[in-house]
């Protein structure tokens, strides 16, 4: 059946995003959920290309619920950037530093991250051309007329795997992590630090936002003056985001 040729496609050509969404479709309208949510772990564990709309699939399938609603899709943070920016640019900018994290009843984390870079000299490129995104769950160049180029073999990935890159463009990378809940406290949990600046880049936007239970107590420990929090009561969640621009 189609099922089948989907399958015997996929398993000739594993890098082959549109056969995987397609049989994710077709799982998910038969109900099969927890195959689909298997098929798309095993290929982003495999380090196979993807894109936005695999990442969302593992998102809303494990309930990333949160970070779906406050997606910022990359055209809309790199237009913002190039009508703010003024002056003489580093040669190396984070555009866009977004994290967003969702505590459950448990103390379990389920966290997704969204960075976008930009490289305006040939020395940049040269420092971070080399990463090629290993261990993202997916990872893209963007050129300066903004075309996309998915990254592949992001668990192979080395030196130079980072294609076609001139000064002007950008790295888009997604990141997800889970933290299971600490056993030593109980309902409790331990969240790391985000931290709104970096040693090695301009940070043009850097934003945390966490969702805890409404009734789930949580104790921060700021340190180097953090920017103020937004506070949204949603119910049964609450949501807070820290967010600045332009942090040297």
């Amino acid at each position: 059946g189609f099922e089948e040729l989907l399958r015997r496609e996929l398993a000739d050509d594993p890098g082959d995003s549109g056969t995987l969404d397609t049989l994710v479709d077709l799982l998910l309208r038969e109900g099969r959920s927890d195959e689909a949510l298997a098929l798309l772990q095993d290929h982003v564990t495999l380090g196979q290309p993807t894109n936005t709309g695999a990442v969302e699939s593992v998102a809303a399938l494990q309930g990333y619920d949160a970070y779906s609603a406050l997606y910022i899709p990359a055209p809309l943070a790199i237009a913002a950037y190039e009508a703010r920016r003024a002056g003489e640019e580093a040669p190396a900018t984070q555009i866009l530093d977004h994290t967003v994290s969702r505590v459950f009843d448990d103390g379990t984390i389920r966290m997704i991250t969204h960075t976008i870079l930009k490289l305006s000299s040939q020395e940049a490129i040269e420092q971070y051309g080399q990463s090629g995104g290993g261990g993202a769950l997916a990872a893209r160049t963007i050129a300066p007329d903004g075309t996309p180029t998915n990254v592949g073999n992001l668990a192979q990935a080395g030196v130079d795997s980072f294609p076609n890159l001139t000064p002007g463009c950008y790295i888009e990378v997604f990141d997800a992590r889970v933290q299971g809940a600490p056993t030593m406290l109980g309902r409790g949990t331990d969240h790391w630090r985000f931290y709104f600046q970096s040693v090695d880049e301009t940070m043009a936007r850097t934003e945390f936002v966490l969702f805890s239970p409404e009734d789930y107590p949580l104790d921060f420990s700021p340190r180097a003056d953090p920017p103020q929090a937004d506070d949204l009561d949603l119910g049964a969640l609450h949501l807070r985001r820290w967010m600045d621009r332009d942090v040297p």
